[in-house]
């Protein structure tokens, strides 16, 4: 069983108004069992995304989702919330959640999520040079960060040139 506090982050960067870049303390001693979580998901290749679980049935049960990122995300939003309202009493509604796992010649294009307020982007795998990019916004990301920012904010994934691997959560969501 994990302890409220194994889902502690901090507040590193707030870009602008409605960005925020978290830095998950524990990243460390729970990247292993997520991953492992992820190797047990269902999957299939999709728009220049070597492994996602993004068409899966959402019937399928996630064990990465549930039992990690989701509570480290609430974590994050709770802070946000905190920021922006005074409050965490604002009603969250996660929307969706998937991963993807990005290799050697795999990356998305240009793209923005309009079906919620908020984005989320867990970086469980990373290297410097496969971040995430935005236009007009350029965010210093390391492996173990959490980024919300507005889902309207066009981004993308640069496709990767090198054999590193890149592995990222993301989610949507909007508070009433």
């Amino acid at each position: 069983m994990t302890e409220d506090h194994d889902w502690d982050c901090r507040l590193i960067l707030k870009q602008n108004k409605y960005t925020y870049l978290f830095d998950y303390i524990n990243h460390k001693k729970f990247k292993n069992k997520i991953l492992k979580a992820i190797e047990q998901t269902p999957a299939n290749k999709t728009q220049g995304v070597y492994k996602t679980d993004w068409k899966v049935d959402k019937s399928v049960k996630r064990v990465y989702w549930e039992n990690y990122v989701k509570h480290i995300a609430n974590t994050c939003i709770d802070i946000l919330k905190k920021d922006l309202y005074k409050e965490v009493n604002q009603e969250t509604i996660h929307h969706n959640h998937w991963f993807h796992i990005y290799q050697k010649n795999y990356g998305f294009g240009w793209h923005t999520h309009g079906e919620s307020n908020f984005s989320g982007i867990y970086y469980l795998q990373l290297k410097e040079d496969n971040k995430t990019e935005f236009i007009d916004m350029d965010l210093s990301i390391e492996e173990g960060n959490l980024l919300i920012f507005p889902s309207f904010l066009l981004h993308r994934s640069p496709m990767i040139k090198n054999k590193t691997k890149k592995i990222i959560i993301s989610f949507n969501f909007s508070m009433q």
